[in-house]
């Protein structure tokens, strides 16, 4: 349920004769679970020995629990403006956790009935919106979806990297597998650099009617952490002119019992380091997915390929993934179970940290439906590894050591969680 409320109660004590306010919605979404976690010690015959990368623990995890105000205006002509602001909801203040105002999709924009949607602010981007669309796999906003520790390579929000702050590439060039978003150590919150999940901060976004079923949406982000390659009026001393850039498209293709959507995403000088030795090259993902229902029985099908120009100047190379999903749901009365099987796999790398880096994730769940508003599940995730892939689910989840920490090389992490999703 949706509440509409005159902006601010406490404005009428100190109204203005003839001022208007506008009507705000607030909703949102509560979605927590109580969870089993069990990683695998790679280096131990002890599947749980509490020490290394190896412990068995429970924990509850919030799973993109969050609070949005929204307002839209009338302009006259087909022409509608509007505002959104979001916020994650924590379960509480941990010590990797922070959940502040608006960190989620928020921004303003102006809708036409002919040429679409313009808008600007932090939002998800395209390549990224569309998973919703083949990911029926696992239920609504479980966080150990194939999104997670296969698909995109991590999940991330702020603005184009920079060689001064702290992002997921090492110092030779290395692609570094871990998926945790970055620790903020510049005046801006730079995203991951290997990331194709991602929520754009300081975007600008084009979304499209729909054709006959079909939208297009495109997107960029501002280039604000380019560099000059002064070393005098650049931080940390960068001698290379730095200047990145990205581009996210999008098709959504809905039919009456199918969807389908495509992706396209572009990342260039994302690799930069401060000492201006890392190859400064242009990263690509492509993926296709979709749906279709057969009435008794959802199937969803999705393929990802990544392509990264890494390495260092004076020694140039690629890396390269193809990421597969098939998942399925299977309605039985006020409920469904849900199942999904992903695959990861890393090719054409000559670096040793993404060697023997593949990775597999098995999702198995049911859900029941209380009310329209209300459902509860209990759902099964199996992450198996290679010994050189450190595959995260995502910051939401407790990791090894505790909140955020990442997974061992080679380790094998299983949930069970027992959640609840109250939408309001």
């Amino acid at each position: 349920m949706q509440r509409k409320l005159l902006a601010l109660a406490v404005a009428s004590a100190f109204a203005v004769p003839g001022a208007a306010f506008a009507q705000v919605t607030i909703s949102g979404a509560l979605r927590y679970s109580v969870d089993n976690v069990d990683f695998s010690d790679p280096t131990s015959t002890s599947t749980v020995n509490n020490t290394g990368a190896g412990v068995n623990k429970w924990g509850m995890t919030g799973h993109s629990a969050n609070i949005k105000f929204q307002s839209r205006e009338s302009l006259g002509g087909g022409l509608t403006a509007w505002m959104a602001l979001e916020s994650g909801v924590g379960i509480g203040r941990t010590n990797g956790g922070n959940f502040g105002w608006f960190g989620r999709n928020t921004g303003v924009g102006i809708d036409s009935t002919s040429w679409g949607t313009v808008m600007m602010g932090q939002w998800d981007a395209p390549y990224k919106s569309i998973d919703g669309v083949w990911s029926i796999g696992t239920p609504a906003a479980y966080s150990y979806s194939a999104t997670a520790p296969i698909f995109g390579r991590g999940d991330t929000t702020g603005t184009m990297p920079n060689p001064n702050c702290s992002y997921n590439l090492s110092g030779a060039g290395t692609i570094v597998n871990s998926t945790t978003t970055p620790a903020t150590v510049c005046a801006n919150s730079a995203g991951g650099a290997t990331a194709f999940q991602r929520r754009l901060s300081s975007t600008v976004q084009w979304w499209s009617p729909v054709w006959n079923g079909v939208q297009l949406l495109l997107a960029t982000q501002t280039n604000s952490l380019k560099t000059s390659g002064n070393s005098t009026n650049t931080p940390a001393g960068v001698t290379v002119n730095y200047d990145p850039s990205m581009w996210s498209g999008a098709v959504r293709w809905a039919g009456p019992r199918w969807g389908v959507v495509g992706g396209y995403e572009q990342h260039k000088n994302f690799n930069a380091n401060a000492a201006g030795t890392n190859r400064l090259g242009t990263d690509q993902a492509w993926k296709i997915g979709g749906n279709y229902n057969f009435g008794p029985v959802q199937v969803s099908l999705a393929y990802e390929n990544l392509r990264y120009e890494v390495g260092t100047v004076a020694t140039p190379t690629d890396h390269k993934e193809d990421n597969w999903y098939i998942g399925g749901a299977f309605p039985i009365g006020n409920g469904a179970i849900r199942a999904a099987y992903s695959d990861g796999s890393v090719k054409g790398s000559n670096f040793a940290s993404t060697s023997n880096a593949n990775g597999k994730l098995y999702n198995l769940s049911y859900e029941y439906n209380l009310s329209k508003r209300t459902m509860v599940y209990a759902a099964y995730a199996q992450l198996k590894q290679d010994s050189g892939s450190a595959r995260q689910f995502g910051t939401n989840i407790e990791g090894v050591n505790g909140w955020q920490t990442a997974i061992g090389a080679g380790s094998d992490a299983r949930y069970i969680s027992f959640g609840m999703n109250h939408n309001f």
